[in-house]
């Protein structure tokens, strides 16, 4: 996971079997435990992000779409589990 500095857009990589589901739009969304170690300073900065990068793990191809929809929905010890929903550009265009 990384943000960048304008704190407006998160990026992951994603293994082949899920992304292209997410690409495609079968999947708009990814869920992710996120370290609280590897976290921004403010973890509620997350609620706050409009896009998200994917980016495949063996082909490094990407795509960006823009955040519809953030939840915290667990909190652990060490970690937390997210969710990030998008828009697919098909979706947006209707």
């Amino acid at each position: 996971m990384k943000i960048n500095n304008a704190g407006d857009v998160i990026r992951f990589k994603s293994t082949p079997r899920n992304y292209r589901p997410e690409w495609a739009g079968l999947k708009p969304y990814t869920i992710r435990v996120i370290p609280h170690d590897e976290a921004p300073e403010n973890i509620y900065s997350l609620f706050a992000i409009d896009h998200i990068d994917i980016t495949n793990t063996e082909t490094s191809e990407s795509f960006r779409r823009r955040v519809s929809f953030v939840q915290l929905f667990e909190v652990h010890p060490d970690s937390s589990v997210w969710i990030f929903s998008w828009q697919h550009p098909r979706e947006v265009q209707q």
